[in-house]
């Protein structure tokens, strides 16, 4: 009898955290369609999420210099297109740089 509760139970609780997600909201930053560009001047800095399981959606958010104010920006205008190859082409110039360095620190003398 013990055994055959315990089994129920066991059930039960493995079975609640999945009708739980079901229900689930999402929780993107952006809330809106966000912005089609912002002035270069003012962006302090750049942030780039990729979908994830709590947020379906890309979203870009620019924070402002001076004020610290968060812009979103929609994913797909032409202004998030160029920062998002900026961003690449920049860390593809620094990846090998950082190769080359751990490469010298390593083939040194020992």
């Amino acid at each position: 009898m013990k055994t055959a509760a315990l089994v129920l139970l066991l059930a039960y609780l493995l079975s609640a955290p999945v009708t739980g997600q079901r229900e689930s909201r999402e929780r993107c930053i952006c809330v809106g369609p966000g912005q089609n560009a912002v002035r270069l001047q003012l962006v302090e800095n750049i942030k780039v999420y990729m979908p994830s399981p709590s947020c379906s959606k890309q979203e870009i958010i620019v924070t402002l210099k001076h004020s610290g104010v968060q812009k979103c920006l929609k994913p797909d205008s032409k202004f998030a297109q160029e920062i998002k190859k900026a961003m690449q082409k920049r860390y593809e110039k620094k990846e090998p740089l950082l190769q080359s360095s751990r490469r010298s620190k390593t083939s040194g003398p020992e």
